[in-house]
């Protein structure tokens, strides 16, 4: 009897923790292409949900790469961004960078290090930014709450006739007191105005002119 019981805990527990790591669409703008999701992260305690918005531009791979490597555009398009900077390159494709990022009053705003990753895929020229926290690389400014926990991905996807799938996926702890009605919020906002801004700027030809070497872009079908 014991034995059944344990097992039908390990399946209520189970069924739990995979219903908790299911994306529930929270938004869809027909009209501009967009869609985000939430869920509660898996194998994580936070009361935080993770986010993933998608659209899909007219554009070439090296533009989009290019545009998260602008630093001078960074604050028109990222939502909230207050300020912007890379304060350190690795190499080409692997770079820290610091931010602040505008909270509602009385709320604090928040700063961030991110240390991101691209890289792409020889087979389907799909490339991959990864993004994780890197807190300790800059001294904690009591101005802000610092950000400690983060940790995302943007993904672009070449489709057919020159469409590039665009997949925005975060989770981040914004640490210090959040009220859960402006948490709530910001987890849709933030993939949604950024997605919004990006399908409105990835059209400047500096960007859909720009060339990369450590990016090809896909044969033309």
């Amino acid at each position: 009897m014991k034995y059944y019981i344990l097992l039908l805990v390990s399946i209520l527990l189970s069924t739990t923790s995979v219903s908790a790591s299911e994306w529930e669409l929270e938004k869809h703008d027909e009209d501009n292409d967009i869609k985000v999701y939430t869920r509660l992260k898996p194998n994580s305690d936070s009361d935080f949900k993770e986010f993933k918005g998608t659209t899909h531009v007219k554009s070439r791979i090296s533009a989009l790469v290019t545009l998260l490597d602008t630093e001078n555009l960074a604050c028109e398009w990222m939502h909230n961004c207050v300020d912007f900077k890379f304060i350190s390159e690795v190499s080409d494709t692997q770079k820290y960078s610091y931010s602040i990022n505008n909270a509602p009053w009385p709320v604090t705003d928040r700063d961030l290090v991110v240390y991101s990753v691209t890289e792409q895929n020889s087979s389907d020229y799909s490339v991959t930014i990864s993004l994780s926290s890197a807190f300790e690389k800059v001294e904690e400014d009591n101005d802000y709450v610092r950000v400690k926990e983060l940790n995302g991905t943007w993904t672009f996807t070449p489709m057919d006739d020159g469409i590039v799938e665009v997949t925005y996926q975060l989770f981040l702890d914004p640490a210090g007191n959040l009220p859960s009605m402006i948490a709530a919020t910001t987890v849709v906002d933030t993939p949604y105005y950024t997605l919004l801004n990006l399908r409105e700027i990835i059209s400047k030809p500096e960007l859909q002119s720009s060339q990369l070497s450590f990016i090809s872009e896909p044969p033309a079908k």
